[in-house]
């Protein structure tokens, strides 16, 4: 993911960027995170698949406000957890929910089951996200 994000300056037409199931983890994602915000242009991201954690959330949420053209995001099975979603409500929300129509964050484990509660503070971040019509947790 460092290899690829060393690029990712150069190109400011990319639309569509797919880097799922590739292994990368939180420092990948910090990588990412670091010049991402070069892709003016960037309409998809799909990080699906990969182990970045709640803190490799933080750190890529960072760079997307810098993509102002980003309409869909993948997060599926990212291992970001109720305390990655909240890192990317916080750091990126009030920018990317404007623009969002496609956010999947599922299979995160952002809202706790079997039984357990959810915590009200990532409740009220999950709604905050609501207005977006390809919400998927």
């Amino acid at each position: 993911a460092c290899a690829l994000a060393a690029y990712l300056s150069a190109c400011q037409r990319l639309l569509h960027l797919d880097v799922r199931l590739n292994k990368i983890q939180e420092d990948g994602a910090g990588c990412l995170g670091d010049s991402i915000g070069c892709c003016v242009r960037l309409q998809t991201l799909d990080v699906g698949g990969n182990d970045i954690g709640a803190g490799g959330m933080e750190k890529l949420a960072r760079g997307l406000q810098g993509c102002v053209a980003l309409e869909s995001l993948h997060l599926f099975a990212c291992g970001i957890g109720p305390q990655g979603f909240l890192a990317l409500t916080a750091v990126a929300g009030d920018h990317l929910k404007s623009r969002l129509v496609d956010l999947d964050a599922g299979k995160n484990g952002v809202r706790l089951g079997d039984g357990d509660r959810t915590p009200a503070e990532v409740e009220d971040a999950i709604g905050s996200w609501e207005s977006i019509p390809g919400l998927r947790l």
